[in-house]
């Protein structure tokens, strides 16, 4: 106990208070505690927030289990109980409560109720709308219902069907022994079982009306629906059945009655077990609305009788009604009342027995006796009741069969495809005639349905098992070309008549169009031409004739000539076409014209090849190559016996003309293609070369001689104005092949390695646009660099035909119908391929290749690996232009015996 220091004064008054007795202190009032108690109907746990607002503390906030007692809380405490969500239940509202004495809230959750229907196995329930019928309702499938187990459509819409009852057909789940049909997976069993996909609702007379989906709208696809499924036993399937589809199974099936969940699939449908979750509605839709008509299973048989009456019951699908009108697909087969009124059908009471009253003979009902009669001959088989509406449309029908064994003829004719008649010829038509059931005497053969102006010749023949005849028809001059439908008839003895329809052609003369064999049908931009046609004349057409072309490509436009044309002869007629300068190259059908053509006969079609412009270069051509714009040629030689020696025109074209020409004093060996002109080489020996450099404009400088044998030669130079070229030596064992390097302005050959070809000849060479690339091709395939000089082996493709090589320094070769590219990884990337000879790479698109034939050239897009061939006469060159495209040089044989040669610049 800690003491206190007082001072005098205090300490007498202290003295003094503790002597004297004192009251006690007033105390607060005790307070009585109270309790809230919370309860819970509907679930057991649920998220509960109980505050205390006086105090504002929380006294429970997350699950609270029911039950749950809140103790020793002061009389006036103002609690808050606010109640959470529970999934699949409504939740109660909020409550404050004050607390005057002990206290029990509930909080009552409710089950929210799931839309539409719960699913059961052996049963079926549910609101319907879009059927205004009241009717019975069945299983169906695909093509049927079972009637085993029947429920009901109420007026209301309501549908209740009880499976109780095994259905009529059942048949094993897995396609154990069907052919083409195959089961992947798993299986206990392979029960025997009933599969049915919807609901058919049928009237009470069995019109079927409407069909009826158990569609899934929660739990499942939303394109699913319920499925009925009927087993003999349980089993276990797990797997896929193809059969016409692919369907996926995972089933474990009952012995009985079974739901299942049916979702369509891109190649068939799934069938799963239903889930406790799922939830369906019942989607009705109408039929379209028709007539079945039901015959007896019996034959109409007309064997005795000319009349037949049977009972025939007609089905009115999708509510059908109204008057409907009765014949059949048999000729001479009729059928009696030609017309029926189909009543309506009540909606509260489908088939119901108000309009069934006084079924009998009365046209006015749903079942009635039908009079068939048969007037024809012989006849055994089918035939179809053909039930048409007002309209004359036909809306349903029935089969039956029908037996007719009378007596008869059977008639045929034999060659159907090749009936022609010609104005004033005759044609003879073959008939054949076999006896039917006992039939024997003679049948006169003819025909009628004939055109005006043909006659026709009958002819009688005795008939006792088989006979045949031919009928002749005679076609005046005046009969209208066409093609018939005529019948044949054979008539005999009591009546006994046959008939059978043929089609024969009267032709209209006229011609045939075709191009002349070998011709072939070009024309160049921005001049004119023409296509060859021959016209024949067919059926004895004679006279004048036009004709055109048409369906011609852009740029291209024809002249229409007439001709006159002589009847066993063909005339040759030339078609001017015009050509614009911008018109697309390329190859088109084009056909052939004339009012007066035949269709059918000739080929009426020519190919017409669009080629790019071109310029004549002369009667002969020797050597070529490119110039910095056009191409040089040398030409023909001549003569000097004053100087005893030749001379060579030498020139330059463009496609625009001529640009420069002058002579040379020999013929050139090689043309090298040089900076601002040509190097031409000329050989007087093996061992030395003069050498010339004309220029752009013709002048001529003369260059030291290239002083070796030559194999080979580049036939443009590098970046550095030299010459790659192999020349060949000889030493003890043989030839020696060595590649070098030639400098024309100084002569100088430098070598750069030996090759292993020891052959006289050598290879070829081909540059890059840039001239910074080589590649020589012969029994070596090698990589140049030029400006460092440096090679590089490559594995020769052993076919390998010509090579080229990109800005790149990609090598590119060729073999028979292949194109092998060479990848900087050491692979090759192949493609098919129809050029023969590769021209090189375009100076100004690099994914152009070009390539040529003897009589095309090919454009090659390396990105795509596509390719565009255009067709030309004799192609002696193709030449890369500096500019872009590709220079072509052929020739064209002329009537004179000699040829003309072209330039041509392609892009």
């Amino acid at each position: 106990m800690k003491k206190l220091h007082l001072p005098t004064a205090m300490l007498g008054l202290t003295v003094l208070l503790t002597a004297c007795p004192q009251p006690d202190p007033p105390q607060p009032p005790k307070t009585t505690p109270f309790a809230l108690t919370v309860n819970l109907t509907g679930v057991s746990s649920a998220p509960v927030k109980v505050t205390n607002i006086t105090t504002n503390i929380v006294l429970n906030e997350g699950a609270l289990a029911s039950g749950k007692t809140f103790s020793d809380l002061s009389a006036s405490t103002v609690l808050k109980i606010e109640p959470g969500a529970v999934n699949g239940y409504t939740a109660p509202a909020a409550q404050t409560v004050t607390l005057d004495a002990n206290k029990t809230v509930t909080l009552e959750y409710k089950a929210v109720q799931a839309p539409g229907n719960a699913v059961k196995n052996d049963s079926i329930q549910g609101t319907v709308t879009g059927i205004p019928y009241a009717g019975k309702v069945v299983l169906a499938d695909f093509n049927s219902f079972d009637l085993k187990n029947v429920g009901t459509l109420s007026n209301s819409g309501t549908v209740g069907l009880s499976l109780t009852q095994v259905p009529t057909y059942l048949g094993q789940f897995l396609p154990t022994s069907v052919p083409g049909c195959t089961f992947t997976g798993t299986a206990s069993a392979n029960p025997n079982v009933a599969l049915f996909s919807s609901l058919d609702v049928l009237s009470a007379q069995d019109d079927l009306l409407a069909s009826i989906t158990e569609t899934v709208i929660a739990g499942a696809s939303n394109n699913s629906t319920i499925a009925r499924l009927y087993s003999a036993s349980a089993a276990t399937i797990k797997g896929t059945i193809s059969c016409g589809g692919v369907f996926a199974i995972d089933l474990t099936l009952q012995a009985g009655w079974n739901a299942a969940v049916l979702t369509p699939t891109t190649s068939g449908f799934s069938l799963n077990n239903i889930t406790a979750d799922i939830r369906t509605q019942l989607r009705g839709e109408m039929y379209k609305p028709s007539v079945t008509a039901q015959l007896p299973n019996t034959a109409l048989d007309f064997t005795a009788n000319d009349t037949v009456t049977v009972p025939v019951s007609f089905y009115q699908d999708g509510a059908f009604n109204g008057q409907v009108s009765l014949s059949t697909d048999v000729p001479g087969l009729t059928v009696e009342p030609t017309t029926l009124t189909l009543p309506t059908l009540s909606t509260q009471s489908a088939g119901a027995a108000a309009y069934l009253r006084g079924l009998g003979l009365a046209p006015q009902r749903v079942t009635t006796n039908l009079t068939f009669r048969y007037n024809g001959g012989s006849a055994q088989g089918s035939f179809r009741l053909i039930v048409k509406n007002d309209a004359n449309i036909e809306v349903g029908g029935g089969s039956g069969t029908v037996d007719a064994r009378r007596p008869g003829i059977g008639l045929s004719v034999y060659d159907t495809y090749n009936l022609v008649l010609r104005p004033e010829k005759t044609l003879n038509i073959n008939v054949n005639a076999q006896s039917m059931n006992g039939f024997s005497g003679d049948v006169t053969f003819s025909a009628t349905d004939l055109p005006a102006g043909v006659t026709v010749t009958p002819v009688t023949k005795s008939l006792s098992g088989f006979t045949s005849a031919p009928v002749t028809l005679q076609a005046a001059a005046t009969v209208a070309p066409g093609t018939y439908k005529i019948t044949m008839t054979a008539e005999g003895k009591g009546g006994v008549r046959a008939t059978t329809k043929v089609d024969i052609t009267v032709p209209k003369p006229g011609v045939t169009l075709s191009a002349p064999a070998y011709s072939t049908a070009a024309a160049y931009q921005g001049s004119e031409s023409t296509v060859s046609v021959d016209v024949r004349s067919i059926e004895g057409f004679t006279g004048a004739t036009t004709v055109t072309l048409t369906d011609l490509p852009a740029g291209v436009s024809a002249t229409a000539k007439s001709v006159n044309v002589t009847p066993g002869a063909t005339t040759t007629v030339q078609i001017p076409i015009q050509v614009t300068a911008d018109a697309p190259l390329g190859t088109i059908t084009v056909r052939l014209s004339s009012p007066d053509l035949v269709p059918g006969t000739g080929t009426d079609t020519v190919q017409l090849t669009v080629r790019p412009a071109r310029k004549f270069i002369g009667t002969f051509v020797n050597q070529s190559a490119r110039a910095n714009e056009g191409v040089w040629i040398s030409g023909n030689s001549t003569y000097n016996s004053d100087t005893n020696s030749y001379t060579s025109a030498f020139s330059r074209f463009t496609v625009a003309g001529e640009a420069v020409s002058t002579t040379l004093s020999s013929s050139p060996v090689n043309l090298v293609t040089a900076e601002g002109g040509v190097v031409v080489l000329s050989s007087p020996s093996e061992t030395s070369s003069p050498a010339v450099f004309i220029d752009n404009a013709g002048a001529k400088t003369n260059l030291p001689a290239l002083n070796v044998a030559l194999s080979a030669i580049a036939e443009q130079t590098d970046t550095q104005g030299r010459v790659w070229l192999v020349r060949r030596s000889s030493n003890s064992s043989g030839y020696v092949q060595i590649l070098a390097i030639w400098t024309p302005s100084t002569g100088a050959v430098q070598d750069v390695q030996t090759l292993s070809n020891t052959n006289y000849t050598g290879g070829r060479f081909a540059l890059s646009p840039d001239g910074k690339s080589a590649v020589y091709l012969d029994y070596d395939l090698l990589k140049i660099n030029t400006v460092t000089s440096t090679v590089s082996p490559l594995t020769r493709p052993s076919m390998a035909r010509t090579a080229v090589i990109a800005n790149t320094g990609t090598v590119w070769t060729n073999t028979y119908g292949e194109l092998i590219r060479f990848n900087d990884d050491g692979t090759q990337t192949k493609y098919n391929f129809p050029g023969d000879t590769l021209a090189g790479f375009d100076a100004k698109d690099p994914t152009t290749l070009w390539s040529r034939s003897y009589g095309s050239i090919i454009k090659f897009n390396t990105s795509t690996g596509t390719s565009i061939t255009l067709s030309f006469n004799s192609i002696q060159n193709a030449l890369p232009s500096p500019a872009g495209g590709l220079y072509v040089i052929n020739s064209e044989y002329t009537m004179s015996g000699s040829n003309n040669y072209y330039l041509s610049l392609m892009k």
